[in-house]
């Protein structure tokens, strides 16, 4: 039995199907990555698979869209609030 596979009830998610997931390439997964350590999800290597937790990609997916302000409008300057002039 080969445990490094993954499937669709695993905790953990391979580079393939994190790419799959956000609609980009395998590489680009790779060069994030490397590229940006503490604002990616963290991966671990199982053999020759990369290997990300579920738990912790929902996260980064979730504090990405509440940095948006097309998932957060109290991100949003146009929704402030108008303060009136002062005389």
């Amino acid at each position: 039995m080969n445990t490094t596979q993954t499937d669709e009830t695993s905790p953990y998610l391979t580079v393939r199907q994190l790419a799959k997931r956000w609609h980009t390439t395998e590489n680009a997964i790779y060069t994030a990555r490397s590229r940006r350590r503490g604002t990616y999800p963290r991966g671990f290597k199982r053999g020759r698979l990369v290997l990300f937790r579920l738990a912790e990609v929902e996260a980064h997916e979730q504090a990405e869209m509440a940095a948006d302000t097309r998932f957060n409008p109290d991100l949003d300057p146009t929704n402030a609030p108008v303060e009136p002039k002062a005389a």
